[in-house]
């Protein structure tokens, strides 16, 4: 758990926050990143956690029944995490967009389309972001070329987050949760 003034994390993202407020942003994949941020007049609490689910064998040309498989098991995941979870005012969704696989654009989407549903009547407001989006709105600009390998891209956007939160964030997919939670409670 983060706890950080409000007043710093504003300073720090050079943005206002909308407050109070309890927001969760999810990083929709295989490991789907999950942020609960919590925000009243004067303190952030921020809570992070992983689910996991197994991932598409690439070995197999008709992948249906794993298909099938995961996303019944991704279902009955977020039902049991949704038995403790508060009443929210933003759910903010990863909208992925991977194009080279129509398997995995297939899976993501599915992902996404169970949380819509099993998350919708918990929030008064729900925001789909593509990645790119949500990290330029809380102002993040890349400092790497263009061709840099996929580690690096994740490793500055972790520090990046770090230095806002002034704690080491070590995970790429809860870091992506929380630059997607951050998004959906900026003013």
């Amino acid at each position: 758990m983060i706890k950080i003034s409000l007043r710093r994390l504003e300073s720090k993202l050079g943005k206002q926050l909308r407050n109070p407020i309890i927001a969760l942003g999810m990083d929709t994949a295989s490991t789907t990143g999950i942020c609960q941020l919590y925000i009243n007049k004067d303190k952030v609490i921020i809570k992070t956690s992983l689910m996991k689910i197994p991932k598409l064998p690439k070995d197999t040309v008709d992948k249906s029944e794993k298909y099938e498989e995961a996303l019944e098991m991704l279902l009955r995941m977020v039902r049991d995490f949704k038995k403790d979870l508060p009443k929210g005012d933003v759910l903010v969704l990863e909208n992925s967009f991977l194009s080279f696989s129509p398997w995995t654009f297939g899976f993501l989407k599915g992902f996404m389309g169970i949380l819509y549903a099993e998350l919708f009547d918990l929030f008064d407001e729900i925001k789909i972001i593509f990645p790119t989006a949500a990290r330029k709105k809380v102002g993040f600009i890349s400092k790497l070329k263009r061709g840099t390998k996929s580690k690096e891209k994740k490793q500055e956007i972790m520090t990046f987050i770090s230095n806002i939160l002034g704690t080491q964030v070590t995970n790429n997919d809860e870091c992506d949760a929380i630059v997607l939670a951050l998004a959906g409670v900026i003013k």
